[in-house]
């Protein structure tokens, strides 16, 4: 997943926040470009969840995430400072772990008349830099993208509805493979 903020707008602030018991295995994200950081891990029941292995970060980058002061200054915090009892920038870059605070090169991701999230192939989520995660093999995950599928795993037009929400079958989130 990709998460792109405005880094000059003034109401893109944490890209990536975990709260209230959040528990999961989050792979192959980018989060760039936020104002205040690239990830925030909040509440107590997150923080301990986190700490006990039940939450993980993991094949992701983060780039360009900076709190801006009330002068302008713009200062690096891909990841959150806020003393809430969890160095999120220790915890995130913990070996195995596979992060990266590293520009992933993509196309034109700032662009308001065409934006592009592509990366290119230079970029650490392509070139091997960053390990891909593939899907877990537990019958829920598909590879093929974001798709709806049928029942029986067939793909369907569409893909999730006016409000977001998936419209019959199941959404996959893993990019399409050549075989």
């Amino acid at each position: 997943m990709t998460l792109v903020g405005d880094p000059d707008g003034p109401k893109s602030d944490t890209g990536l926040v975990l709260r209230e018991g959040t528990a999961a295995t989050l792979r192959n994200f980018i989060v760039m470009g936020f104002n205040a950081s690239g990830l925030d891990i909040d509440t107590e029941s997150s923080i301990t969840l986190a700490n006990n292995g039940d939450l993980s970060v993991q094949n992701s980058i983060f780039f360009n995430n900076a709190a801006v002061d009330d002068q302008g200054v713009r200062t690096l915090s891909n990841f959150s400072g806020d003393g809430d009892g969890i160095d999120e920038g220790s915890w995130a870059t913990t070996s195995g772990f596979n992060n990266s605070e590293s520009d992933p090169d993509l196309r034109a991701p700032y662009s308001l008349r065409s934006p592009s999230y592509q990366p290119s192939s230079s970029s650490p989520a392509v070139d091997g830099t960053v390990p891909v995660a593939s899907p877990p093999s537990d019958g829920f995950c598909r590879r093929g993208g974001l798709h709806r599928r049928d029942e029986r795993g067939r793909r369907l037009a569409g893909g999730v509805d006016h409000h977001g929400a998936a419209r019959r079958g199941s959404i996959d989130t893993f990019p399409e493979t050549e075989e």
